[in-house]
């Protein structure tokens, strides 16, 4: 039953504006290729020797700790972008593509 009442479908995500399937499939696959190149640069914090990967006049420890908390913020945002892309992806098919683009 419609009451008249038209949508203008546009599709933002996090001021991200997606124009179709395949930019939506890029997406996702992107987003979820950062996420795991950001936990093996945790990865790698964590088996370096810490004077290796530390710049001069810091203290190692806290270099560390504020290089892997600044990942896993990343991470966090990332894994929250990928979540709302997924439930996009979901409902892919009941979008009018064509709308989005007009």
């Amino acid at each position: 039953m419609s009451w008249g009442i038209i949508f203008n479908t546009n599709v933002r995500i996090n001021r991200l504006y997606i124009k179709n399937e395949k930019e939506l499939d890029e997406k996702i696959k992107e987003t979820e290729a950062l996420i795991k190149d950001l936990w093996l640069d945790i990865d790698r914090l964590t088996v370096s020797n810490p004077k290796d990967i530390t710049p001069n006049n810091e203290e190692p420890l806290f270099y560390i700790s504020s290089k892997v908390e600044e990942l896993k913020e990343t991470i966090e945002e990332k894994t929250i972008l990928l979540g709302k892309l997924y439930l996009l992806d979901d409902c892919k098919d009941d979008i009018d593509w064509n709308k989005v683009n007009t």
